[in-house]
């Protein structure tokens, strides 16, 4: 950076006044002729960080406007003010008592015709600087790609760019039209913004030198681009792939709200991806808590908008099976590597709950970028799921509504009873750092009491505000089950209970019709006849009635849902 007082010592010109300012860097001269309107705004924006020379013919110095002039000059910006020509008595007291409490450095060369020196010494001190600052920036280069192998996370990789270059790092939403790398003006300082696109993601990596960076000067700029561009976008962008990596794509997934609440979620010290389950060793399990740098991601993370945080700690009471057609669909669909370390009755419940976000009541309150499905596994070996998401701001009586239908689609879906503590959080201000902050209390307080519940108990509660948890899936449910028991013990009773309810559901399924309820079944018409008969005369009902058919069907579920097994016979019947 050359300033000021480095160029007119090179030159041996006398600073008048205004010497305190003689540390403005120079980045131009800007000669002013006669022809010159520097009152006008254009001139004005033009004067930023130039040395602006003024000769004597143009402007005499004892004349009432030259004081306008260094009042201007110094609004706009200028490094410094130097005088061709004239007397060094020109300029009258007050005028340099000007320059120096503006500060103005202000500097007179006798020579009228010193123009031509002045531009050779500025523009070889600065063909000098640009070499010498390149020279720093391939070496800077050099060493952040000897320490490279090093940097095998995020935070340290950006820490070792922003410690070689003296600059600030972030990653940043990116615009597609933003192809190249270039510098812009944000609040007054350059800021170079550096394009990465993989896997139909957009991020922009934002690199602004700090205050005293010896390795930035605006007119080399285009060395930055030329040396460093490249490194950078490179080095990010396999970091970005190598770390918490995903089969949505690695960046969709672990660019996104999911990957950084699973790392919340694994951080959790009663949680432990370390805990393998049959078959696996340690070596096999990722260390996504060690390597995933959520502080670095938060800007290009989704958490516009959210007034408030759910957290929901979910686990099966008796885990669901998990069939070869559902096990091959799990794993032809697309899930990311850390959750291929749980069991398959996990991620069926995952997916179950997933599906069960997409019901119609909740679209218009959930949005899809911020909800998060994760496994878990505590050092019991138990697993499960946390279920986040973030909302704008509701009553708390419609939140309350959202998690009920959720739920209850979840439990209709997997036919389990489920277990659980849901917790919602208000968060203060609508920052990334304030969102995250709110969702790291929301999964803690939840947890807590989640562990508390006692083996086996039924039922998921929701923390209220007032201290006392409110039963979303509550005792009542558990009646309606003994109900649905006592409308099918006459079945139940049957030796051949397993193959009469299968025979009802797939009646029932079937709107009614024998030859449909047959085919679902692979057997002839006529045996779903006799069972029907059977069951009549067991339960004497009919089943040609359509309210007698939804009594049965409701029954069924019902029963399904916390009779799961094949329904043992009872050897008096």
């Amino acid at each position: 950076m050359l300033t000021a007082g480095d160029w007119l010592a090179d030159l041996a010109v006398p600073v008048l006044a205004g010497s305190a300012g003689a540390g403005r860097r120079v980045d131009d001269l800007y000669f002013l002729s006669p022809h010159t309107n520097w009152q006008s705004r254009q001139v004005q924006d033009e004067l930023a960080d130039k040395a602006v020379i003024v000769p004597a013919s143009v402007l005499p110095g004892y004349d009432m406007r030259f004081d306008i002039l260094v009042r201007s000059a110094a609004r706009a910006g200028a490094a410094c003010m130097v005088y061709l020509g004239g007397k060094r008595t020109d300029f009258p007291k007050g005028t340099l008592l000007l320059a120096d409490q503006l500060p103005l450095c202000l500097a007179w060369v006798s020579d009228a015709n010193a123009y031509v020196a002045l531009i050779r010494a500025f523009y070889r001190r600065v063909t000098g600087l640009e070499r010498r600052l390149v020279q720093a920036l391939e070496e800077a280069r050099e060493r952040i790609e000897d320490e490279r192998v090093n940097a095998t996370t995020l935070a340290a990789w950006l820490s070792l760019v922003e410690r070689e270059l003296q600059v600030t790092c972030t990653l940043e939403p990116c615009a597609p039209s933003i192809r190249r790398a270039g510098w812009v003006r944000r609040q007054g300082k350059p800021t170079l913004h550096i394009p990465i696109r993989a896997s139909g993601m957009d991020v922009c990596l934002t690199v602004r030198p700090k205050d005293i960076c010896p390795l930035y000067q605006a007119s080399a700029e285009t060395a930055w681009i030329v040396h460093l561009a490249g490194l950078l976008s490179a080095g990010t962008e396999s970091i970005l792939w190598r770390e918490a990596v995903g089969t949505h794509g690695p960046l969709g997934w672990s660019l996104g709200f999911e990957a950084a609440v699973f790392a919340l979620t694994s951080s959790i010290p009663a949680l432990s991806l370390r805990q393998p389950v049959q078959g696996q060793t340690h070596e096999d399990i990722p260390d996504l808590v060690g390597t995933y740098s959520l502080a670095r991601r938060l800007p290009i993370l989704p958490l516009q908008g959210i007034a408030a945080v759910h957290g929901m700690w979910l686990t099966a009471l008796d885990p669901p099976v998990c069939g070869q057609a559902e096990a091959e669909s799990l794993l032809l669909t697309s899930i990311p590597h850390p959750y291929r370390f749980y069991r398959l009755s996990t991620l069926l419940l995952r997916d179950h709950a997933l599906q069960a976000a997409s019901h119609p009541r909740l679209r218009r309150h959930l949005d899809p970028e911020k909800v998060a499905c994760v496994p878990w596994r505590d050092w019991r070996g138990r697993e499960g799921i946390a279920v986040v998401w973030g909302m704008s701001q509701l009553q708390d009586d419609r939140s309350e509504d959202v998690v009920r239908t959720w739920l209850h689609d979840l439990e209709v879906r997997l036919r389990r009873p489920l277990t659980g503590v849901v917790c919602r959080v208000e968060v203060g201000d609508d920052s990334p750092q304030a969102v995250m902050g709110s969702l790291q209390k929301v999964m803690e307080e939840a947890f807590q009491h989640f562990l508390r519940l006692p083996d086996g108990v039924y039922g998921v509660r929701l923390l209220s505000h007032a201290g006392d948890p409110v039963l979303l899936l509550d005792a009542a449910r558990a009646d309606a089950a003994e109900e649905a028991t006592r409308i099918l013990e006459p079945i139940l009773r049957d030796r051949n209970a397993e193959a009469l309810l299968e025979a009802l559901q797939a009646y029932i399924e079937s709107g009614g019709r024998l030859q449909l309820a047959a085919q679902r079944l692979y057997v002839h018409r006529n045996t779903i006849r006799y069972r029907l008969r059977r069951i009549e005369e067991l339960t004497g009902a009919r089943m040609d009635d359509a309210q007698t058919r939804l009594t049965f069907q409701i029954a069924l579920r019902f029963w399904q849902m916390f009779q799961p097994h094949t329904p043992a016979t009872d050897p008096d019947a």
